[in-house]
């Protein structure tokens, strides 16, 4: 790399002089955890509640991800600017100039006797590990426990047909756990399945390609479990053709064409929520966008009629639509806020990318979409590309020259500037994301009826599932037994529907739904199950120690469990699980005439432990009135809900997702957070008590050298801070 030292350390005093006076952090501090009842300012919430006022109601005006004011900013990538950009500056240096760098912070590092508690060689270390690793220093939260469950079993094997010719593209799904696993074969048939739990119970294994019948295999999966499928022609299918987008997604009309490989006297089809239609004579196309399924059966010639077939497609030919707005944060017009707003019903929105010049600036992944931007917006062109899932996109830009801040001055915040425009569109690349459209087919049915056992007494808290096109809607039975599942697609094909119950056997049934079908189920108690005692927190989650006992409706000789991978063990007493994470037990019994029973399984979920959080308060402009509070959250067993920030003792802002962050406007920077995780523990942090504050008349009397150091030095140290 062949650079000039004097040019790029200029350059990089440039811009490291420019970033030191807008930034101050102002606070770190680690946290201690605690409940909720635990925290001081429960008090304050509760009264809030009440309706009752609060001596420390904060005046001044924020801004805030998910609270009540609109106008929201989750600054994603602001509350690291400095690193990134301290960083990318690094990265471009040849050794050289990294040399000289580091001689210029460590030989100016001592000349204030505030800075003499930094050892010198923590910051060569830092500067080096920058200088060669920045990719360590993403903040990527840790796996979730599990338990003391691993899934590390596979299963692997080839797909051929009868005559063993190999069978591309076919889907292999194992189902464990009200989850499951898959993989596709590739050009030799060869597929492996990974990530499989270990554990007792059999698990259902299914092969299938479109103009194929499905296989299916009952397995008891170990680390190399291995299964070849024999897929058998089905004698008409049909085939989809179109435009193929991403994610699945096709971004033209799909022409429908029904391929024969045997003999068929008639054939029906049935388009989303259309009538059996028995005239086919040519293909045709699907021109809506949205999901769709396409249900199919025939008759052969001995006038026997086939099982009712289905397959899905996805149609998006709509780009998005999105308008953008630019919002000056500060008196200098330094501070910016880009906002893109995006309309996508069909596919959803995947990204919305931010370009300053044509040159990416930075990007947003979850609504609102928008970022912060540090610099003078006058003459430049501010563009959005927002994407979606199917492989459209829409492209809106604006000049800075084009503002008018009078016209927009009234519909901002006091001194603030706003500028806008629409949207242009073209086509596009890459997204991913959920369904929002679902075609013509609407999901209007429902099932609803009564849960008793063999006496007719009811049966509270039975859960009825309704399984269709690859997912599901369920509902719960109340203290009558009665229950009501409901957005069930109304199609031709015949639903499984299954009614369970701790304790019970489940009782299966396959119906068909319209938009008022009742059925009424029977349960017949379990010789033995397992009981499960425990505090229950939130979403599921066992926040104590949980105490299994078995409970019998019979008599049997022996009970054995097995929890997650242990080995079977005879039950003869109640015994507790405590550790945090996801667990299975596994259990049957013997009869009194030596018989053994199935093996059944239950799922359960503990987290004790609250999750733990640090606070850093950054001031983003010189006034000390545009705040960056940020919240690092270390959760690793339910997952983090909930960051609620105060300042003097307010509620100013909520964050309900990564990064644990809020912009705030105000002149007091007491801050405290409280985090919570899926379980309901929480844990509240410390008001920051460690200051680093810039001494302005200071770096006005020193040298362009000493100026230069001395931001060195504070940007390293904001380094050091987020590294800890």
């Amino acid at each position: 790399m062949k650079k000039n030292p004097l040019i790029g350390v200029s350059a990089i005093a440039v811009v490291l002089l420019v970033l030191g006076s807008l930034t101050n952090v102002v606070g770190y501090q680690t946290v201690k955890s605690s409940t909720m009842n635990e925290s001081p300012l429960f008090s304050l919430r509760t009264k809030r509640a009440l309706n009752q006022e609060s001596r420390n109601t904060l005046t001044s005006k924020f801004f805030s991800k998910d609270s009540e004011n609109k106008f929201q900013i989750p600054i994603r990538e602001s509350n690291t600017i400095l690193i990134q950009k301290f960083i990318e500056i690094i990265s471009e240096m040849d050794n050289k100039e990294f040399d000289r760098l580091q001689s210029l912070v460590i030989t100016n590092i001592y000349e204030d006797n505030n800075y003499n508690n930094i050892d010198s060689k923590i910051i060569i270390s830092v500067l080096t590990q920058v200088g060669l690793h920045d990719e360590e220093f993403s903040l990527n939260q840790s796996d979730k426990n599990v338990g003391t469950i691993t899934s590390q079993g596979t299963l692997s094997g080839y797909v051929t047909d009868s005559d063993m010719i190999p069978i591309e593209g076919a889907q292999i799904r194992v189902y464990f756990h009200d989850t499951y696993r898959e993989d596709f074969s590739d050009s030799t048939g060869y597929y492996r399945v990974t990530d499989i739990s270990i554990c007792n119970c059999s698990k259902n294994g299914t092969c299938s390609k479109l103009g194929y019948f499905p296989d299916y295999a009952w397995l008891t999966i170990d680390e190399s479990t291995s299964h070849d499928f024999v897929l058998t022609t089905i004698p008409i299918y049909p085939e989809l053709s179109g435009t193929m987008g991403e994610n699945g997604w096709y971004v033209s009309d799909v022409t429908v064409t029904f391929v024969a490989n045997g003999f068929v006297n008639h054939f029906y089809y049935a388009l989303d929520e259309g009538p059996w239609i028995d005239d086919y004579t040519s293909p045709f196309a699907v021109g809506g966008d949205g999901e769709h399924f396409l249900h199919w059966f025939w008759v052969d010639d001995q006038g026997n009629s086939s099982d009712v077939y289905w397959v899905g497609f996805k149609i998006d030919k709509t780009v998005p639509t999105v308008t953008i707005t630019v919002t000056a944060l500060d008196p200098l017009k330094y501070i910016w806020l880009i906002n893109a707003s995006v309309f996508e019903e069909i596919s959803g929105v995947k990204k919305v990318e931010f370009y300053i010049e044509n040159n990416l600036v930075g990007s947003d992944t979850n609504p609102p979409y928008e970022m912060l931007w540090l610099g003078w917006m006058f003459g430049k062109i501010i563009k959005t590309i927002a994407y979606d899932n199917a492989g459209n996109s829409a492209t809106t830009s604006i000049h800075s020259m084009s503002m008018n801040p009078r016209q927009r001055q009234s519909q901002n915040q006091p001194g603030s500037q706003q500028f806008s425009m629409s949207t242009r569109s073209q086509s596009a690349e890459n997204v991913i994301l959920p369904i929002k459209n679902i075609g013509t087919t609407a999901y209007r049915g429902t099932l609803s009826g009564y849960v008793t056992d063999s006496e007719m007494n009811p049966v509270e808290g039975a859960r009825i599932r309704v399984n269709f096109h690859d997912t599901y809607s369920e509902n719960y039975s109340d203290s009558t037994g009665y229950y009501h599942v409901t957005d069930i697609p109304l199609c031709s094909c015949l639903k499984n529907t299954s009614c369970l119950k701790l304790g019970d056997y489940t009782e299966y049934v396959w119906l068909t739904n319209n938009e008022s079908t009742t059925h009424n189920f029977v349960l017949t108690p379990m010789l033995i199950y397992p009981e499960l005692i425990g505090t229950m927190g939130e979403n599921g989650w066992f926040n104590s120690a949980v105490t299994v006992t078995f409970a019998g409706n019979g008599s049997s000789n022996h009970s054995y469990y097995d929890l997650d991978e242990g080995s079977w063990t005879e039950y003869t007493a109640p015994y507790q699980v405590g550790t945090d994470g996801k667990h299975f037990l596994h259990w049957f019994w013997v009869d009194d005439q030596g018989n053994s029973s199935d093996v059944y399984w239950v799922g359960f979920k503990i987290d004790k432990t609250a999750p733990t959080i640090t606070l850093i308060v950054t001031a983003l402009n010189t006034l000390k009135t545009i705040w960056l509070i940020n919240a690092t959250v270390e959760e690793a067993t339910s997952g983090v809900v909930l960051v609620e920030f105060y300042v003097a003792d307010a509620l100013v802002g909520n964050a309900t997702a990564e990064p644990w962050e809020i912009l705030y406007l105000g002149t007091d920077y007491q801050a405290q957070a409280i985090a919570y995780d899926a379980a309901g523990n929480s844990a509240m942090s410390d008001i920051p008590t460690t200051f680093i504050k810039h001494q302005q008349s200071q770096i006005h009397d020193q040298s362009n050298s000493q100026q230069i150091n001395q931001l060195l030095y504070d940007l390293i140290c904001n380094l050091i801070m987020h590294i800890k």
